[in-house]
C-alpha cells in the first residue's frame, strides 16, 4: 500500500495535470463559471447575493477608519501568516477581503446547483473523489470580479481593510491606492511576502494535503495549481508580486496626495524589512 508521501505525490500530479493550461479544470477551461454563465443575466443575482452575504456575515465589528493593508505575494507564499505576524492582535480591527473566501461562496453555490457533480465524482489516486476546493480554478475569474466589487463597497463604507491579493498584475497596486485615497484613507501598509518559488509550491501543498487527508472539511483542502504559482515568478526566480509592491514607492511610483504608503517585505523565515 502506498505511504502518505506517495499518495500525496500522485494526487498532486493528477490535479496539477487537470488544472494546467488546456486541462479540464484550468481557469480558462470551458467549465469555468465565467464562461458557463457568460450570457446568463441571472448570474448577476448570484454575485450580488454573495456580496451581500459576505458584507453581512456575523463576526467581530469592523472598525471605520482611514487605514488599509494590501498584501502581495505568490499564491501559497504565506500571506495570511505574514499578516498575523505583522499586525498581531490589531488585525481584528480590519475587514479581511480574500478572493479565496469568495471562491468558497461560489463553490458552495455550485454544490447546491449540481454544476460540477460530474467533476466531483472523479476519483483520485488516494481513492477519494475530487473535493470542491480542488475545483477552485474554475471559479477564479468570477471570484476576482466579486472581490473587486467587495473592496469597492468596503472603501465606500470607510472600513479599515486588509485587501488580500497577490499584486501580480502591475496596475492593480496603483489602482488600489487611487481608490483608497479617493475614499478618504490616509495610511496604506503593503505587506509583501517574498519567498522562493519552491517554498511557495511546498507551502501550498502543505496547506492543502492535510485537510484532504483528514477528510473532515466538506469543501476539502484548497489546492493551488502549480502553474498559477509559477506564473508569479520570472525566469531568474524574482517574484513579480514583490517587484510590483516595491514599485509603488520606488522611482516613478505615483502615490496619491495625502496618502502615506509603506512597504514591508516578509521573507521565508518571517523576517520583516521596511522598504523605503
Amino acid at each position: 500500500m502506498p505511504d502518505d508521501a506517495e499518495l500525496r505525490a500522485a494526487v498532486t500530479a493528477e490535479l496539477a495535470a487537470l488544472t494546467a493550461t488546456g486541462g479540464p479544470l484550468a481557469p480558462d477551461s470551458a467549465r469555468a463559471t465565467y464562461k458557463v454563465f457568460e450570457d446568463d443575466p441571472r448570474r448577476a443575482r448570484v454575485r450580488k447575493q454573495i456580496v451581500s452575504e459576505f458584507l453581512d456575515a456575523p463576526g467581530l465589528p469592523v472598525r471605520v477608519g482611514t487605514a488599509a493593508v494590501i498584501t502581495a505575494g505568490a499564491a501559497g507564499a504565506g500571506k495570511s501568516t505574514a499578516i498575523k505576524a505583522v499586525l498581531g492582535a490589531s488585525r481584528s480591527d480590519y475587514r479581511r477581503l480574500d478572493a479565496d473566501d469568495v471562491k468558497d461562496h461560489l463553490l458552495t453555490d455550485a454544490l447546491e446547483t449540481g454544476l460540477f457533480d460530474d467533476l466531483l465524482s472523479r476519483t483520485l489516486p488516494d481513492g477519494r473523489p475530487i473535493a470542491p476546493r480542488e475545483l477552485a480554478a474554475l471559479v477564479h475569474h468570477e471570484s476576482t470580479q466579486i472581490w473587486d466589487a467587495l473592496w469597492r463597497h468596503c472603501i465606500g463604507r470607510g472600513e479599515q481593510l486588509i485587501i488580500e491579493g497577490t499584486l501580480s498584475w502591475p496596475p492593480l497596486g496603483a489602482i488600489l491606492l487611487r481608490e483608497l485615497q479617493a475614499g478618504g484613507y490616509t495610511t496604506v501598509r503593503v505587506v509583501a511576502v517574498d519567498v522562493p518559488e519552491s517554498v511557495a509550491q511546498q507551502r501550498a501543498i502543505d496547506r492543502w494535503w492535510p485537510i484532504r487527508s483528514a477528510n473532515t472539511d466538506p469543501l476539502g483542502g484548497r489546492f493551488t495549481p502549480p502553474d498559477v504559482i509559477a506564473s508569479a515568478y520570472l525566469l531568474d526566480g524574482t517574484c513579480i508580486c514583490t517587484v510590483n509592491a516595491a514599485a509603488l514607492i520606488g522611482p516613478g511610483g505615483q502615490i496619491p496626495q495625502g496618502l502615506t504608503v509603506t512597504v514591508d517585505v516578509v521573507n521565508e523565515f518571517g523576517t520583516v524589512t521596511r522598504r523605503s
